[in-house]
C-alpha cells in the first residue's frame, strides 16, 4: 500500500493584515464622524446665536416702531393742543371786540345822556373794599 503525505500550510498573514487595514480604516472612520459630530455641533451653535441676534433685533425693531407711535401720537396731541389754543384765541379776539362794541354803546349812551351819569354815580355805593 502507498502512503500518501498531505501537508497543509496555513498563511494568514494577508488576514491579519486586512483585518489591521479594517481596524484602521474604522478608526479614521470614526474620527471623521467624531469630526463631523463636532462640526454640526459648532454650525448648530452658530445658528443659535444667529437665530438670538435675530430675535434681538426683531425686539428692537419693535421697540423702535412703538416708540415712532408714541411720537406720533404725542405730535398729534401737540397738534390738537395748538388747534384748541388758535380757537381759544379767536373766541377771546371775539368777546374782546364785543366788550369794545358795549363800551362803545355805553359811552355814546353816556354822552348821550350825562345827567344819569351823575346819578348813577351819586347813588353808587361807596367803595369800603367790601365788594
Amino acid at each position: 500500500m502507498a502512503t500518501v503525505v498531505t501537508q497543509l500550510i496555513v498563511d494568514s498573514s494577508g488576514a491579519e493584515s486586512g483585518a489591521q487595514r479594517y481596524t484602521s480604516a474604522m478608526q479614521r472612520s470614526s474620527s471623521a464622524a467624531d469630526q463631523a459630530t463636532n462640526a454640526h455641533a459648532k454650525l448648530q451653535a452658530k445658528i443659535d446665536s444667529q437665530s438670538a441676534a435675530m430675535d434681538a433685533n426683531a425686539r428692537a425693531a419693535a421697540a423702535w416702531q412703538a416708540q415712532t407711535d408714541r411720537v406720533a401720537q404725542a405730535q398729534t396731541r401737540a397738534t390738537d393742543a395748538y388747534a384748541a389754543s388758535a380757537r381759544a384765541a379767536n373766541d377771546n379776539s371775539a368777546a374782546l371786540q364785543k366788550q369794545t362794541s358795549v363800551y362803545t354803546e355805553v359811552g355814546k349812551a353816556a354822552a348821550a345822556h350825562p345827567l344819569l351819569v351823575i346819578a348813577g354815580s351819586v347813588a353808587a355805593p361807596a367803595d369800603d373794599g367790601l365788594y
